[in-house]
């Protein structure tokens, strides 16, 4: 089982405090790390040996956007960065951006749900899928 963080990356407060809020309800063992933009997450991915169980990022960020997020991960040579499960929970996105998300090596993209209880199940479903996986990690 991993217990690392996880990291949500979305600049909307609303939403941040409704993730949070379905998070303690479900009360799942990972500690939330809330990020308002991706400079926020390259910053502390690259200098914190903290390695997140779990990114869970919205596409539409102010300057660097979610896939330009992802893009970096994947492009960056640490292995743990390529490894991080990352899934996008995010607004309407175009069918463009669906499948540059999948080009890029995306988990999953999510439309966020207006809806509390389809919200938590969406978290669930994430969450368990991921604790079963299996993923490589850097020994370095």
């Amino acid at each position: 089982m991993n217990d690392a963080p996880v990291f949500i990356v979305d600049g909307d407060l609303e939403d941040k405090e409704i993730l949070a809020e379905a998070w303690k309800e479900l009360n799942l063992p990972n500690k939330l790390y809330f990020f308002k933009n991706a400079e926020e997450v390259i910053r502390v991915l690259e200098t914190n040996p903290v390695v997140p169980f779990l990114i869970i990022s919205e596409m539409n960020l102010p300057k660097v956007s979610g896939l330009e997020l992802k893009r970096y991960l994947v492009n960056h040579q640490k292995t743990d960065f390529k490894s991080i499960p990352f899934v996008f929970l995010t607004e309407i996105p175009s069918q463009s951006k669906i499948e540059e998300a999948y080009n890029l090596c995306t988990n999953g993209v999510f439309k966020k749900s207006n809806s509390f209880d389809k919200l938590k199940q969406q978290l669930i479903d994430i969450v368990k899928y991921w604790r079963e996986s299996l993923v490589p990690l850097n020994d370095e």
